[in-house]
């Protein structure tokens, strides 16, 4: 009513969030620098050296609904930046949430991952105590490698459960030292 123009983003892909600042300059009248801050951006992430290869489950967490983060998600974008294995490629998407997979633990076992991220994007704490609650009853995350050798990590929200925009760098990087602890 007010003639408020309103312009919705929701990256999925490092490119995405590219495109977005782009798109935000052109909209402020800022081209300049939006195209000098986005190749920055991609500068810094080609700069890095993610080449680890550690096995990973990127889970998903709200309340008590968790879900693998697919390679089509922002977070499955990340962990393929940070040269990371996502084992739920082959993980059939859900209906609602196209970027994400119902956890299979058929699924996780076979692929048997080194590490588990959990993202959470509101009430990390209680997030965490349901799903070490879920890890440590079930038998099946029990004969994880990631389990049995303590590689559970749960991953900054503002860099992780939230699109981080312009840190995205530093979403990238934090991902290839988690990583890294892992090998």
């Amino acid at each position: 009513a007010q003639g408020t123009t309103v312009v919705y983003s929701n990256p999925e892909t490092l490119e995405d969030i590219v495109g977005s600042i782009d798109m935000i300059g052109t909209m402020l009248h800022k081209e300049e620098q939006a195209t000098t801050l986005a190749a920055q951006i991609e500068a810094d992430i080609a700069a890095l050296n993610g080449d680890s290869q550690v096995r990973a489950l990127m889970v998903y967490g709200a309340g008590n609904t968790f879900l693998a983060a697919l390679p089509q998600s922002l977070p499955g974008a990340i962990l393929h930046a940070a040269g990371g294995v996502n084992i739920a490629a082959e993980f059939e998407a859900t209906e609602n949430y196209p970027s994400y997979a119902s956890l299979s633990p058929e699924l996780i076992v076979a692929q048997n991952p080194q590490a588990i991220f959990l993202l959470t994007h509101s009430e990390p704490k209680a997030v965490q105590a349901a799903f070490e609650q879920q890890m440590n009853t079930n038998a099946t995350w029990k004969n994880l490698d990631a389990v049995k050798n303590g590689q559970f990590y749960v991953l900054p929200a503002d860099l992780f459960g939230n699109n981080p925009g312009t840190r995205i760098v530093e979403s990238v990087e934090y991902m290839i030292n988690a990583l890294n602890e892992v090998k």
